[in-house]
């Protein structure tokens, strides 16, 4: 990818089980060509739920950042405002902090969340996608809903929505170290 001189957007949504995983797999086939990648997670904290791609990521040298670690739902005890400055903060720090450290690859897992349940608006979710550096490809991650989605699909070069049909939680089975998380 260093050879490329255009970096594109691709947003990975939708309510079916590998969004994480798309987006790491392109990580790590842009490793494997020599590519300058870094991977930041929005209201996932590895440290606390152990996450394997964050584990293995960092074992390949790869830059993870933890910039939003809490969601409401899974950290009830978080106060919605601190969940909405952290993302907030985020956004910035990504245009700040990441992006000038002309990275090849940057994926944003989860950062749609961030949109989609009002803890960051649209507006700074463009400004993001404009501040992008021109060869960086950008990986945006995370469920969508309608209106959003519509906005987000007229910045994005690639949008795949990964379906669910069927999924064991749906009989009450968890999510399994190794597989979902």
């Amino acid at each position: 990818m260093t050879k490329r001189r255009v970096g594109l957007v691709h947003c990975i949504t939708g309510p079916g089980k590998g969004k994480t995983s798309a987006a790491v797999g392109m990580l790590v086939r842009a490793l494997g060509h020599g590519c300058k990648v870094c991977y930041c997670s929005f209201h996932k904290d590895p440290r606390r739920w152990g996450y394997g791609e964050f584990k293995t990521l960092q074992r390949l040298g790869v830059p993870c950042h933890v910039l939003v670690p809490d969601h409401e739902h899974f950290h009830a005890a978080k106060q919605r405002g601190e969940i909405a400055r952290e993302s907030d903060d985020a956004f910035r720090r990504v245009i700040r902090e990441i992006f000038p450290q002309s990275y090849d690859l940057v994926v944003l897992d989860e950062a749609l969340v961030s949109v989609r349940d009002g803890y960051a608006s649209i507006g700074r979710l463009e400004g993001l996608i404009r501040a992008k550096p021109r060869r960086t490809e950008l990986v945006l991650t995370g469920r969508l809903n309608g209106p959003i989605a519509a906005r987000l699909e007229c910045l994005a070069d690639y949008v795949s929505c990964i379906e669910k049909r069927k999924h064991p939680y749906d009989r009450g089975v968890h999510g399994r170290a190794g597989i979902e998380f």
